[in-house]
């Protein structure tokens, strides 16, 4: 009984602060920043390789597209999923409670993740799987990078063999493969969002511009006259840019049509840049995808009642206790 009593007044005082945040009337207190604050947004839309997943509304999870035989897309029983990210051959769900499931290959233990509690978010190398705490640590799991002693990180982005850390102070932390430079960011700073490309990263400022570091070879980190832009990704040889008035910018390459159409886009409210496709989530909770269409990956016409990724969807109990 004691505990219903109280998770019934964590709930009156969750409501009471989304309802002060909207009418913009009330002051954030240190538990609130360190809570629903420590994370941006939540994903609820992955275009990766040649297949593209996407979280509905009922917490459960779609896919079109390839399949790899590793059981990358044994989706069809998750629920209570709030989150979700993926490479080529596992993908990775973030539940309600803290807790994460995934399927897909084992090659280098980053399938491990089911003993992890208390994570708020979770990125997706190349060969390693990473998760935030609410503490603002990072756990990962694989042959990646060490993020042992990192702190105070409000939001992670992981691809390739590299991952990027945004502390909350709008500085930023990487670690692992440093190649062509990706993990350059140590002297960014007034970032909000981080977004890591399979061998370059980028960054948007809080002014709505972006920045990007690491192999240029197609173009992908041509981004420095962008503007207006409230949300970034990055995949292998692209970024892409979702600007305040719900249309897209994108660069890099267009081999396979990755690039087509996407500057006519409307109304779009989250944006996916995978391998071979682009994908991008409709305010209405459709999806239009581009790129590859020779296996499924564009197949998503059809999809409804999409997620809209949004602090609202972190996990209750990072709200909790982050203010202990």
């Amino acid at each position: 009984m004691k505990k219903r009593i109280a998770y019934s007044v964590v709930m009156i005082l969750l409501i009471a602060s989304m309802i002060l945040s909207l009418s913009g009337c009330g002051q954030k207190d240190a538990s609130d920043q360190k809570g629903t604050d420590r994370v941006s947004t939540m994903q609820s839309l992955v275009a990766v390789g040649r297949r593209t997943l996407g979280l509905r509304s009922d917490g459960t999870v779609v896919f079109a597209g390839y399949s790899y035989e590793y059981g990358e897309n044994d989706v069809g029983g998750w629920t209570d999923i709030v989150a979700i990210d993926a490479r080529w051959n596992w993908t990775v769900g973030l539940r309600s409670d803290g807790t994460v499931v995934s399927t897909g290959n084992t090659w280098d233990r980053e399938y491990e993740v089911r003993d992890w509690t208390d994570i708020v978010a979770v990125s997706v190398g190349s060969r390693f799987t990473a998760g935030l705490r609410a503490d603002g640590t990072v756990a990962l799991v694989g042959a990646g990078a060490d993020v042992s002693g990192w702190s105070g990180i409000r939001e992670i982005s992981a691809e390739g063999d590299h991952i990027v850390g945004l502390r909350t102070d709008g500085t930023v932390v990487a670690a692992g493969g440093n190649t062509y430079g990706q993990c350059n960011v140590n002297d960014w700073k007034d970032i909000v969002a981080v977004a890591a490309g399979s061998d370059h990263t980028v960054g948007l400022r809080s002014d709505g511009t972006v920045v990007a570091t690491g192999k240029n070879t197609n173009g992908e980190c041509d981004v420095g006259k962008w503007k207006d832009i409230v949300a970034i990704d990055a995949g292998y040889l692209n970024t892409v840019g979702l600007r305040s008035n719900g249309t897209v910018v994108i660069v890099g390459d267009n081999s396979l049509g990755q690039c087509d159409g996407v500057g006519k886009w409307k109304d779009i409210v989250a944006v996916s840049e995978g391998s071979y496709l682009t994908a991008g989530l409709r305010a209405n909770g459709t999806v239009v995808a581009v790129g590859d269409k020779g296996y499924g990956g564009c197949d998503v016409a059809d999809w409804t009642d999409i997620r809209r990724g949004s602090k609202a969807d972190i996990p209750i109990m990072t709200r909790q206790t982050q203010g202990k």
